[in-house]
């Protein structure tokens, strides 16, 4: 992307991210998709540009991520469907009652998400350079007759404007990639803190990005059944939560601490986003080493590795000192753009026991950063650490007593199941408990 491009991308997200910006402000029209002002000039020299080798290669990049996310929204999509019916086959006694909703879930699957990866993943294979304006432009014609709902949408937004909106939105997305970094805060762009004068008064916080939870904040669930999205300060308003922390995850933690099992709880904030002043609506796996998990090993100083033959990912797990850590080192690892580090997620949880019952004191979630070298000695070594960027934490809970199992789910094996991809290697592990 050249720098002039750049420029006025960035004009449009400093206009959108303002204190004061208003998304439903005078250029908005509801139900009906126009050109903002601030659009134009950007738009313009997209125009002058739309022939370039380097945009078309940088659209076609773009929209192929865009494809491979919608397909693991899809997949995720399946696997809460599928966990949902491993918790029904518990509680449902009835077996007729189960069938039957097993049935659903699977024609559920089938017609929501399996068609649609399918479509997707056709797609991936058949965009290239030549053909991405044209598909572009075909997806305005398959919903122009949506657009014709709309009073005189033809000659607000036709065809050629489509294309070019939708190269801008996806330049965009790109420019916020960059400019609100997950993997660190980015000060410049810390909305929140610029907009909740009591962030610098939590240790937490300054320590490792969180927020904790006190006599003026609390986790906030917004309507029944429903997860609690926000952390509401009664001194100022509403605070989003870090959308990497599983809805599930949310839900447990806000239980155990309604429950008073969980004394001191942490959780990171979309930093990005100001403070609100009101509510917003089988494979075959082998142990390299190690044991088993069982409620006796926890009383051991136990390294353990679980890979998969088929997926070839592995799972490393660490018992020392009253403290077990689980990491998910996946063979399809993420490399993080052009900035060259791999991501893995760490669940680490501290315990002790008690008239020979175990709890939690402690549990968090992280992301660790490795430089190649580095994950290369990772996969060998348990003690080597990821150095190249600060480990970034996403929920923390202290000072807490709670128990391993609570009505025949065991808590830590559900904490993992939110976050590792490997099913599979966590059902290994904790197979001689179940």
């Amino acid at each position: 992307m050249n720098e002039e491009l750049k420029r006025k991308l960035k004009k449009i997200y400093d206009y959108e991210n303002n204190i004061d910006f208003d998304p439903f402000g005078k250029d908005y029209v509801p139900y009906r998709p126009s050109i903002r002002e601030i659009d134009k000039e950007c738009i313009e020299y997209i125009k002058t540009k739309i022939d370039n080798v380097e945009l078309k290669r940088l659209v076609l990049y773009l929209k192929k991520e865009e494809i491979k996310n919608s397909i693991k929204e899809h997949e995720y999509g399946i696997e809460k469907e599928v966990n949902k019916l491993k918790i029904l086959r518990k509680e449902i006694l009835e077996n007729d009652e189960f069938i039957a909703e097993e049935k659903r879930i699977k024609n559920w699957n089938e017609e929501v998400h399996n068609k649609l990866i399918k479509e997707l993943e056709n797609l991936y294979k058949e965009i290239n350079q030549e053909n991405i304006y044209k598909f572009i432009i075909e997806k305005y014609n398959e919903n122009i007759e949506s657009y014709k709902l709309t009073e005189k949408i033809t000659k607000v937004f036709n065809q050629e404007d489509y294309l070019y909106v939708s190269i801008l939105e996806l330049l965009l997305r790109k420019i916020n990639k960059e400019e609100e970094p997950y993997y660190e805060i980015n000060e410049k762009n810390n909305r929140l803190k610029e907009t909740y004068e009591f962030i610098d008064e939590d240790e937490q916080y300054k320590k490792y990005g969180l927020l904790k939870l006190n006599s003026n904040r609390n986790l906030e669930k917004p309507m029944l059944n429903s997860p609690p999205y926000y952390i509401h300060d009664n001194r100022k308003g509403y605070i989003v939560l870090d959308s990497r922390i599983p809805d599930e995850a949310l839900i447990k933690l806000y239980c155990l601490k309604q429950d008073n099992l969980i004394t001191d709880l942490s959780l990171r904030a979309n930093y990005y986003m100001k403070i609100q002043k009101c509510n917003i609506h089988a494979a075959f796996e082998e142990r390299a080493f190690g044991k088993y998990f069982s409620f006796e090993n926890l009383k051991n100083l136990i390294p353990t590795k679980l890979y998969s033959t088929v997926t070839n990912n592995s799972l490393w797990i660490n018992i020392k000192n009253g403290s077990i850590t689980f990491e998910e080192l996946l063979d399809d690892f993420e490399i993080e753009d052009e900035r060259e580090f791999i991501k893995t997620q760490v669940i680490h949880c501290e315990y002790f026991e008690d008239k020979e019952k175990f709890y939690i004191s402690h549990i968090d979630h992280e992301y660790i950063f490795y430089s190649f070298d580095e994950y290369e000695e990772r996969i060998k070594d348990i003690e080597q650490k990821g150095n190249i960027k600060k480990k970034l934490k996403t929920f923390k809970v202290d000072n807490s007593r709670i128990p391993f199992i609570i009505d025949n789910e065991n808590i830590l094996l559900f904490f993992l199941n939110q976050y590792f991809k490997s099913k599979d290697l966590l059902l290994e592990y904790f197979q001689k408990y179940e």
